[in-house]
């Protein structure tokens, strides 16, 4: 009996010995096989991004469709407070104040939508990023590809509303240049939005986000160049609310545009004739292609250095 025993457990003890050298040789081949495995390209990381991307605005659409929703109600309450100011010469002053708030809606809605973006995300971004899911470039890009087009989409859709209840309708070309500069506007607000979002806290990028609004839009609207204090004349030039705002006003009144209507009641119009307007408002001479360039420069420079805060963020110790 005791022979018998002592065969058994020499046979389980071989077993076992067996069973732990196919354990290593599996462990051994799962680690040549993790060796041997390339990581995905950037490619297919942007690509695999993106998708989750879309998957999550398809699963959470409320904000997309408070978004959109947002802009064709106020082009429509816009629309409907300066109704055909347009043409008219005896409201040429109701119609710079429509331009003023169209300029201010497609920058706050630009910024404002994606200020917590990153802040929102900063967590599981430090923890893929630190498991090397991904690298910091694909990321980024696949939240532009899938924020800038919704931007556009909303943007186009205030546009399209409110320039035509007003009355603004010219020709194609001067309405194209209209939402060019209307676009490209907020676009770079919105820059701005990932800019500040990736730098500041969350309490601090709600609060200094809509300051920064406000004090680019003082230069270009409040108060002509000449009348600037020489040490903010900087400021003016940089205004990315300056360039769009003038780009929309010369779209509107500028280009060798004909006379104004002016209403048979009225017995004199004085800015019958838009170069008086603009002369008035110190935008006779507009560079269109300067003021668009020094947009695209911005949004440029506002990317690359929120890259550059994500990067910090995210490899410090």
């Amino acid at each position: 009996m005791e022979t018998f025993s002592i065969g058994g457990k020499a046979e389980e003890m071989c077993k076992l010995q067996k069973q732990n050298e196919a354990m290593d040789n599996s462990s051994y081949e799962e680690e040549d096989i993790l060796s041997n495995t390339k990581p995905a390209s950037l490619v297919m990381q942007f690509l695999l991004l993106f998708y989750r991307n879309l998957l999550m605005t398809r699963r959470n659409y409320f904000l997309l469709f408070c978004r959109i929703f947002a802009h064709a109600m106020v082009a429509t309450l816009f629309g409907y407070l300066y109704s055909g100011v347009g043409p008219n010469a005896n409201q040429v002053l109701a119609n710079y104040v429509y331009l003023y708030g169209s300029m201010l809606m497609m920058v706050y809605t630009g910024k404002m939508a994606v200020v917590l973006s990153f802040q929102i995300e900063m967590e599981s971004l430090t923890r893929e990023h630190f498991n090397r899911w991904y690298k910091l470039g694909p990321y980024f890009l696949s939240v532009l590809l899938l924020e800038i087009p919704v931007q556009i989409f909303c943007s186009l859709i205030y546009v399209v509303i409110s320039y035509h209840l007003t009355g603004n309708y010219v020709n194609f070309e001067r309405f194209c240049i209209f939402a060019l500069f209307c676009v490209a506007g907020s676009i770079c607000a919105q820059s701005w939005g990932f800019f500040v979002g990736a730098t500041l806290s969350v309490k601090l990028a709600v609060f200094i986000g809509p300051i920064l609004a406000v004090l680019f839009s003082v230069f270009g609207f409040c108060t002509r160049y000449v009348d600037i204090t020489p040490v903010f004349k900087w400021m003016w030039h940089i205004s990315y609310y300056r360039a769009s705002f003038h780009g929309i006003l010369n779209s509107v009144y500028g280009m060798n545009r004909e006379d104004l209507n002016c209403p048979e009641t009225q017995i004199y119009c004085h800015f019958k004739n838009p170069v008086l307007f603009q002369k008035d408002m110190d935008i006779e001479h507009v560079d269109m292609q300067s003021n668009f360039v020094l947009i695209m420069l911005i949004i440029i420079t506002m990317y690359i250095s929120t890259v550059f805060v994500l990067w910090y963020k995210l490899n410090k110790r």
